[in-house]
């Protein structure tokens, strides 16, 4: 089972991956890299931690590294991840700076917001395309983004005690996402982590609260739904058998999550989603999440240059 601290392996240019993602649903996740989301199309909430920001076309969201986010909407997403490393050599206060915000557009002016956008598009379409000498290309893109996010938008830079102090709190919020995503089939205690990290039961939960934005029955529930969503395609499970799989303790509570975030029951649901659709796991991914091949890519980037121009 996918793990929802995603670690960024940069096929293809060190330090830097860029896709473009039409998004459903995504419980709350970490990413090991900074990460920029251009919104090419839709509407959607981006929770980052207790914070939450509706987003549509153009908005640009930038997340820091190890900072835990949902997506919750119908989104296609151009995203630039950005290692912390990239250029240490020469720019090493990177790896150690954090922004103070998520939703930049506010920072910028139009044709500042309109530059950056069209600098993520820039470096996504070399990356796929992967052209003669695409490699500068993207690098030489990217220092210009990492140029005018810094320049426009409020950031601080971590002292070698504040840094050690973060990363023994990635390192705890890992450990616990890690445990949830890997157990969430089972009935999980807050009470039975909380002992594993030598923590109070209270101080868990405003911990849990505090990095997430939920709670941690809420979190739970949310992983649960989002493995349900991806079962509901299979005709060789019937409800109930989802239900168990994905650690619902009775498919009433199945149905009351259906209900919450899409105003239908799971029948319904599934009754009414599209023929098309077929019963191989890749295409079970894609009810929420999807990743664009080279092609689809370049058209969805090309339209949204010709829409805004």
């Amino acid at each position: 089972m996918k793990n929802e601290y995603e670690i960024i392996p940069n096929p293809q240019i060190k330090h830097i991956h860029c896709f473009v993602n039409d998004i459903t649903y995504r419980n709350f996740h970490t990413h090991n890299n900074f990460e920029l989301l251009l919104i090419l199309d839709g509407k959607g909430i981006i929770n980052v931690g207790n914070r939450s920001y509706n987003v549509k076309k153009a908005d640009i969201i930038l997340i820091n590294p190890n900072e835990p986010h949902e997506i919750n909407g119908r989104v296609i997403c151009c995203i630039l991840q950005i290692s912390r490393q990239f250029c240490s050599t020469y720019f090493q206060q990177l790896k150690n700076t954090l922004f103070r915000t998520e939703h930049i557009n506010p920072y910028l002016s139009n044709a500042e917001a309109y530059k950056l956008g069209s600098e993520i598009i820039s470096a996504t379409l070399n990356y796929v395309q992967r052209n003669n000498y695409f490699e500068l290309l993207c690098t030489k893109t990217v220092l210009e983004i990492l140029y005018i996010i810094l320049q426009k938008i409020p950031h601080d830079t971590m002292s070698t005690s504040e840094y050690i102090s973060y990363n023994k709190k990635v390192d705890r919020l890992n450990r616990i996402s890690s445990f949830i995503d890997s157990n969430y089939q089972e009935p999980i205690r807050l009470e039975t982590i909380a002992k594993s990290e030598n923590l109070t039961v209270t101080y868990l939960s405003h911990f849990f609260k505090d990095c997430f934005g939920v709670t941690f029955q809420e979190y739970l529930n949310n992983k649960r739904f989002e493995q349900a969503m991806r079962l509901i395609p299979r005709k060789d499970l019937n409800l109930t058998q989802i239900s168990d799989l994905c650690g619902f303790s009775d498919i009433k509570y199945l149905n009351k999550m259906f209900q919450k975030r899409l105003g239908v029951k799971p029948q319904q649901f599934r009754d009414n989603m599209d023929s098309v659709i077929k019963s191989d796991e890749n295409t079970q991914q894609n009810i929420l999440e999807y990743k664009y091949n080279e092609a689809e890519s370049i058209r969805v980037l090309t339209d949204f240059l010709s829409a805004v121009c």
